[in-house]
């Protein structure tokens, strides 16, 4: 069963942004296109794999087998989805409360001291 649904993830995800590691997973996170989750994965390794499941910020699949994960259910969404910033939203559903009381307590900590700079919203005035 675990077997089909890692396959069943995969191509629910394929074709999302050429993301690709070598295991196959669709959301490796250290080769992300986007500066501020590659800082995630560069700077708070520890913090993801402990909130989103060992392995997760290198794009190991989290195949629901992984019981330490918070954030187990939002962290097989967003491989699945390729981890686009779109996916964010579109997986909230699978987020529990435990998921993000982690993300809070856990991760958002270290974002915050370490990614602010690659994380910080676009300027309002276009950067005029």
């Amino acid at each position: 069963m675990r077997i089909c649904l890692a396959v069943l993830l995969l191509a629910l995800g394929c074709g999302s942004d050429g993301n690709v590691n070598s295991a196959g997973g669709q959301c490796n996170l250290t080769a992300s296109p986007n500066s501020c989750q590659r800082c995630w994965a560069q700077k708070c390794p520890e913090q993801l794999d402990r909130c989103y499941g060992a392995g997760f910020h290198t794009g190991e699949l989290i195949l629901g087998n992984d019981g330490t994960a918070s954030c187990r259910d939002y962290s097989i969404c967003l491989q699945a989805c390729g981890c686009l910033d779109s996916c964010f939203e579109s997986c909230a559903p699978h987020k529990a409360e435990v998921c993000t009381r982690c993300q809070n307590e856990i991760f958002l900590p270290c974002r915050m001291e370490k990614c602010a700079a690659e994380c910080a919203p676009p300027s309002v005035d276009g950067g005029s």
